[in-house]
């Protein structure tokens, strides 16, 4: 079995695995894009153009992007831990971490940007419902307008590949630093911890 045969049956056989990370990256990227298109958005200079509105969306931007850096790698952390016990018996056959962490970077790769292409559709879509928010709250007398913005989609581009790459980074850490028993061990603790959080304790 090749490497690209691997890919396509750890896809088919992690869809189980997949939902909360990819839900969490469409809603990401949703979120992000329809309201970085506010700072672009020629219906919404009246808006911006005041102290308040200008704050606002700087500081809403800046604060959103924090909150989805720390929600996607939470959410990859919880998704690597389920599949520790796949990776160890990755090395029990005798696979390098090199090899598995490349497997894995193309997986999420193709999760990654497959999604992020969902979310920016979705984001356009409700952009207009998010400016007729930002006018209710303003103050603003304008009509709300839906426009593509190539800047506010160059920005979302940006900051979720940054997001990726420190996604790939602790990836790469968490499996550079797992010993085989180690890895075993990871994914019960994990979910004991993932019901306590939801349930609590019985």
């Amino acid at each position: 079995m090749n490497i690209n045969q691997l890919i396509i049956r750890n896809l088919k056989k992690n869809l189980s695995n997949y939902y909360l990370y990819v839900f969490a990256l469409i809603f990401s990227v949703t979120i992000y894009f329809a309201f970085v298109t506010l700072q672009y958005d020629p219906s919404m200079d009246p808006a911006t153009g005041t102290i308040k509105g200008q704050a606002g969306v700087k500081a809403g931007s800046v604060v959103l992007i924090a909150i989805v850096g720390i929600f996607l790698i939470y959410a990859n952390n919880l998704f690597i831990k389920r599949r520790s016990n796949e990776i160890g018996l990755f090395q029990l056959i005798g696979m390098t971490k090199g090899r598995i962490f490349r497997i894995l970077s193309i997986e999420n790769f193709i999760l990654y940007f497959s999604s992020m292409l969902i979310g920016i559709l979705l984001g356009f879509s409700v952009s207009k419902l998010i400016v007729m928010i930002v006018f209710k709250i303003t103050g603003v007398e304008a009509v709300a307008t839906l426009s593509f913005s190539q800047e506010a989609l160059i920005q979302t581009i940006l900051v979720f590949l940054g997001i990726y790459l420190l996604i790939m980074l602790t990836n790469y850490l968490f499996i550079k630093k797992q010993s085989i028993l180690a890895l075993f061990q990871v994914r019960s603790s994990t979910e004991v911890k993932v019901n306590v959080c939801l349930f609590g304790r019985s």
